[in-house]
């Protein structure tokens, strides 16, 4: 027995069955991974951090064999030279893309005007409100500590992250509230504090 569908504006946006979008592991979010996970009912992402080209065209095709669910693929931006890149995102027809690793500015609107809805993974209030500037469609607010639970060293920056992750979502209400069209999700692996969406 599964359980019932969430509606909300990500499910909206993404055409899941629930607010769970899959992180972009290099080397490990290909097919498998991640048409299981759109098989349950979240979004799946393909990797593009690996670089791998022509490994990533394949798993596309296989995603298409495995599930006929709608799934992503990530843009780690700091590895993005060139429109080059973005072309090859967008022949491979799908309808979302999570970006992540540098300024969404590069590729959001080039990404939008192909019918690609995107949603920018952002650790700081400062980074998430740029974002949105940029036009993106949803953000994922990334938490500050590592997979084993540990917090890096201490400094502004970890405040900032706090404050974004804190268990009650204000940060993430005030993020939603500056544009009521960008889909907020926050919680994951590393700092499993919920997921709040708008």
């Amino acid at each position: 027995m599964s359980a019932a569908p969430i509606k909300n504006r990500v499910t909206e946006i993404t055409g899941t069955d629930y607010p769970i979008i899959q992180a972009p592991m290099s080397w490990i979010a290909r097919a498998q991974l991640a048409s299981a996970v759109c098989n349950a009912g979240g979004l799946g992402i393909i990797e593009t951090g690996s670089g791998e080209l022509d490994a990533i065209r394949g798993e596309v095709q296989k995603m298409r064999e495995l599930t006929d669910k709608p799934f992503g693929m990530n843009v780690a931006l700091a590895f993005v030279k060139g429109t080059n890149f973005i072309d090859f995102v967008i022949e491979q027809g799908l309808p979302f893309v999570t970006t992540s690793s540098g300024s969404p500015a590069v590729c959001t609107e080039i990404f939008q005007q192909a019918g690609i809805k995107v949603f920018h993974v952002v650790p700081t209030l400062d980074m998430a409100l740029k974002a949105i500037d940029c036009g993106v469609d949803g953000l994922i607010v990334e938490g500050g500590r590592h997979a084993d639970g540990v917090k890096p060293p201490h400094g502004p920056r970890e405040k900032e992250i706090d404050a974004i992750n804190n268990a009650d979502g204000s940060r993430c209400d005030e993020i939603a509230a500056y544009h009521s069209q960008t889909g907020t999700v926050h919680g994951g692996i590393g700092k499993p504090l919920g997921q709040l969406a708008f």
